[in-house]
């Protein structure tokens, strides 16, 4: 398979892996505000646990998604995944 190929593949996956992300992301941050709003409303432990969980949740996406957006725009050029700091090391 060339390499060419291979790249469009690869960016397809990881539009598709992205376009997921996003879709997580905004699920989470919706369920975090209803359960927010509900535990306050009903005064209920089970809910402000939900919110919690939801929120945390949320925002470890969230924060992944504005990093990689960062990085994106700071190496116009993208960052090569094969150099050797990306690679396993042996111990």
């Amino acid at each position: 398979m060339s390499t060419v190929l291979k790249d469009s593949k690869f960016r397809a996956q990881n539009s598709k892996f992205k376009n997921q992300l996003i879709a997580l992301t905004g699920i989470f941050g919706s369920c975090f505000v209803i359960s927010a709003f509900a535990s306050v409303f009903y005064k209920s432990s089970l809910l402000f646990s939900l919110a919690i969980t939801f929120g945390v949740t949320f925002y470890h996406f969230a924060v992944r998604l504005v990093i990689g957006y960062s990085v994106d725009r700071i190496f116009k050029n993208g960052i090569n995944y094969k150099k050797r700091w990306f690679s396993p090391k042996k111990i």
